[in-house]
């Protein structure tokens, strides 16, 4: 198929479009099939290139049978389809000329939005018979019988100039209805375009963004986690209570930040869609005694009891991405936390069971801060 040419920049090649994507085929060829029908003549549509894009109409034994089916044929033929429509397209008329094996056909364009894009040619008649040596000639360049050759050029039909001019004129009206119905539909093919290139201009761009918060997370993580672990190694010193309470306050508000850095990580993960769910077995309990630790960081110096309630019929042993739910609880938690100056945060952790192998695990936080606005 062939590309709509005058193209130079790589953003004008992405308006390469073919013949075949802005026309209806089975409507081409339905009209194609009427030309003929009514004419008498053979009849074809083909790209740019004057390679053919629909099934010949009403083709002569000569064109289809023997010239068309030899590589140099086919060839001359399909610069000769390609050489009909551009001329027809310069001069805006329809374009009567002889083909390479004497024969007459008739080229129309088809345009869309100022452009070649394929052309309508009709024909493989003469107004005379044509002359035996010319025909032998020709078989032996190609490559066919010249007896069988000669013998089906005797076949072509022989029509009156006055018949091939109606029948031109005719086929540039018919050209000119489908340059329309391509214009159309290269319209709604390029805002289709346009749409797909903002889109994927969009995906670039959230891509561009969880890169960089992927890559700025891990950078961070680094000397966040040296500046954690020698918070740590200090609090093994003989220190002073202030001293330890500044470690301390280090290595807290260091988790702290890590887990923000996760969050961000996990955020990448999301917008990219790797985020995987993996199920390992863990006890409940210890996801509540991994959270309640952190959340108790938040309360340190306020006023509020952090609260833990489980069911005890909760099995020890359960399969699921525990950092998963760790993660989400810690974050209801900790937000429960931050807006909470008196009273409680209460942590609970119920279930339904769905059968002897599945329960639903039903998480809950609540507190006596501020709440949400409805």
């Amino acid at each position: 198929m062939a590309k709509v040419r005058d193209i130079q920049t790589e953003e004008n090649q992405e308006e390469d479009i073919h013949i075949v994507e802005l026309l209806d085929m089975d409507r081409m060829q339905r009209l194609l099939d009427a030309f003929s029908k009514m004419t008498g003549l053979a009849a074809l549509a083909t790209d740019q290139e004057g390679m053919l894009i629909t099934e010949p109409c009403n083709f002569t034994e000569f064109c289809r049978k023997y010239t068309r089916e030899t590589e140099i044929g086919l060839q001359r033929c399909e610069w000769c389809d390609r050489f009909g429509a551009e001329e027809a397209w310069k001069t805006g008329y329809p374009n009567v000329y002889y083909c390479h094996a004497g024969l007459i056909d008739f080229s129309a364009p088809i345009i869309a939005k100022g452009r070649l894009v394929g052309c309508i040619t009709g024909g493989q008649v003469v107004t005379t018979k044509l002359e035996e040596e010319r025909i032998r000639r020709l078989a032996k360049e190609i490559g066919v019988d010249p007896d069988k050759y000669w013998e089906a050029a005797q076949k072509i039909p022989v029509v009156t100039k006055e018949h091939i001019d109606r029948c031109a004129k005719f086929l540039h009206t018919l050209s000119e209805t489908v340059s329309n119905m391509a214009y159309s539909r290269y319209e709604i093919y390029q805002s289709k375009r346009q749409v797909e290139k903002a889109s994927r201009e969009i995906e670039r761009a959230a891509n561009m963004k969880s890169d960089f918060l992927a890559n700025m997370s891990h950078e961070i993580r680094t000397p966040m986690n040296a500046v954690i672990g020698m918070a740590e190694m200090a609090l093994r010193e003989d220190l002073n209570s202030s001293t330890r309470a500044y470690l301390n306050q280090i290595k807290s508000s260091g988790h702290n930040l890590l887990a923000i850095i996760n969050d961000i990580l996990d955020f990448s993960k999301i917008e990219s869609g790797k985020m995987d769910i993996i199920p390992v077995e863990y006890e409940a309990m210890s996801v509540v005694h991994d959270v309640s630790n952190m959340v108790m960081t938040r309360l340190d110096g306020k006023n509020v009891e952090l609260l833990i309630d489980v069911d005890p019929r909760l099995p020890k042993m359960l399969e699921g991405d525990n950092l998963r739910i760790q993660q989400v609880l810690l974050n209801l938690a900790n937000n429960a936390a931050k807006f909470t100056e008196i009273g409680s945060v209460t942590i609970s952790l119920s279930f339904k069971r769905r059968s002897e192998e599945l329960i639903d695990f039903d998480f809950a936080v609540t507190d006596t801060g501020i709440g949400i606005k409805k």
